[in-house]
């Protein structure tokens, strides 16, 4: 079956299918715990009162070697599945013939979901030679096409990927952000099938493209294994950690928020709390933004409260209400922090009611 595909071909076309619900509503920020006071200044002490909710036909037939292309229909997906299962049906040679094929294309949004069609299948079949044409690639399509690839072989065979990368890639040690961002797509994709061997393997990485590895794997395991996420997660380098506990908190709150949001509570170091804190509630607000918020609500001022407001306030639950997004913002206790969040939240706020925007901000000038 093809991998991959879907989610590049919904954004290709700058659409979204199955969006989630919207959220109800959202707790207004409040003061937290115990009765400590926010040391936010005067100007973010708000009246409670003022926190509102949140209301919440098959493929067109063209000569052989042409590369698959769509047709219009009413639907998006039934076009998608089309062209899918055309492809799935050819072997490698006419597989290349309509990657061939897309060579003269003109750059439009269809070329490239065929060609990332084709890659996919293309290194379902031979993986080592789907990379030699995408070599042949240049600019965005050549990194996209080369994750693709990689990603694509990684689900089937996550050892021979990574090798394979390791000899291309890291051997001459010169490394850049797209040799990470594959790293990341090849560690993401073994987890699946052997999340401990993927981890032995993203974190023996070079430091600069082990971060987004590792926060992969750390993500999966936290699915697999939660225990053991957490203990690989602590056994790495002390600077390693923050970002690779955002990655697990925000992936385990998928299945367990409360028990993630427990856990974030006895993390000591305030980076790494800050990170997991970060992760969690941008995976809470999404499916439960009350309890989020509350959450948020009731944390201490500092490093973790700051972070969690920051997710919360550009979570699409408050990005449809600026006005309690500034609320949220204006309770921020780092200064730089809160001056950027409460900027993007009034200026969303203006396109929706610039008159109420621009008395909030008159009376809250400084």
């Amino acid at each position: 079956m093809l991998h991959g595909t879907a989610l590049l071909f919904t954004f290709s076309l700058g659409m979204w299918v199955n969006r989630p619900a919207m959220p109800q509503a959202v707790a207004k920020p409040v003061s937290a715990t115990s009765g400590r006071s926010s040391s936010a200044p005067a100007s973010a002490q708000l009246p409670a009162a003022e926190a509102p909710s949140v209301t919440a036909s098959p493929p067109a037939q063209t000569k052989s070697p042409a590369a698959p292309r769509l047709l219009k229909t009413d639907s998006i997906n039934d076009r998608f599945a089309l062209m899918i299962e055309r492809v799935q049906k050819l072997d490698v040679r006419e597989t290349i013939a309509a990657l061939r094929s897309l060579d003269n294309a003109a750059d439009e949004p269809e070329s490239r979901i065929s060609r990332q069609v084709l890659v996919t299948r293309f290194a379902e079949q031979d993986p080592e030679t789907a990379l030699t044409y995408v070599d042949t690639l240049s600019g965005d399509e050549y990194v996209q096409q080369k994750i693709n690839a990689m990603s694509t072989w990684a689900s089937r065979d996550g050892q021979a990927a990574a090798t394979y990368f390791e000899s291309r890639s890291l051997q001459t040690g010169l490394v850049n952000d797209d040799d990470a961002r594959t790293a990341a797509a090849i560690a993401n994709e073994w987890a699946h099938s052997d999340p401990k061997a993927a981890w032995k393997w993203a974190v023996s990485l070079p430091e600069e493209v082990r971060d987004q590895a590792v926060r992969r794997v750390a993500a999966q395991l936290a699915v697999t294994d939660t225990h053991g996420a957490i203990q690989a997660v602590n056994e790495l380098p002390f600077e390693d950690r923050g970002a690779a506990m955002g990655s697990l908190a925000g992936r385990w709150a998928e299945s367990a928020p409360a028990k993630t949001a427990t856990w974030v509570n006895t993390l000591t170091d305030s980076d790494q709390k800050a990170e997991a804190a970060s992760g969690l509630i941008t995976t809470w607000v999404a499916r439960d933004p009350m309890a989020a918020s509350t959450w948020v609500s009731q944390l201490y001022p500092g490093k973790a409260r700051d972070a969690a407001i920051a997710a919360l306030v550009k979570a699409q639950a408050l990005r449809n209400d600026p006005h309690a997004a500034t609320l949220w913002a204006a309770s921020v206790q780092d200064r730089a922090l809160r001056a950027e969040l409460i900027g993007q939240s009034v200026k969303r706020w203006q396109m929706h009611d610039p008159d109420a925007a621009a008395a909030w901000l008159a009376s809250n000038a400084r």
